[in-house]
Formats: structure tokens, sequence, C-alpha cells
């Protein structure tokens, strides 16, 4: 159980940093007031946001991986 709240405590953090990105970009946003390059950053919430998600697949398939070691071994 301990494997699984260090990785809930890891994505959490993970979403709180993402949050915090997102929050900066809007931020420069408002105080450039750039409308012509909101396009732009959203492709790149969006690339954020798949990067992301492809970051937790792979934790997972790891952790996953190690409790079937850990059962082979046992």
């Amino acid at each position: 159980m301990s494997i699984e709240r260090l990785i809930q405590g890891f994505r959490n953090e993970w979403l709180k940093q993402d949050q915090k990105l997102v929050e900066h970009i809007n931020e420069i946003i408002k105080q450039q007031n750039l409308t012509g390059q909101v396009s732009l950053i959203e492709q790149q919430k969006e690339i954020l946001s798949h990067i992301y998600q492809k970051a937790s697949s792979y934790t997972n398939l790891i952790i996953l991986a190690g409790y079937v070691g850990i059962f082979g071994i046992w």
C-alpha cells in the first residue's frame, strides 16, 4: 500500500505542477494581452497533458512489473 500512496503522491505533485504551469501561462497571456498566440498556448497545454498521460501510463507499467517480479520471486 505504501507504493500506491507514493504513486498517488507523485501524481498529485505532477497535477499541481501542471496546474501551476497552466496558471502561469494564463497570467502571461493576461499580462501581455496576446490574443494571436492563444492557439499556440492551447497546443502547448495539450502537449503537456499528453506527456503527463504517457508518463502516468509508463509509471503504472513499471509498478505492475515490480509487483510481478516480487510475486515471481516469492
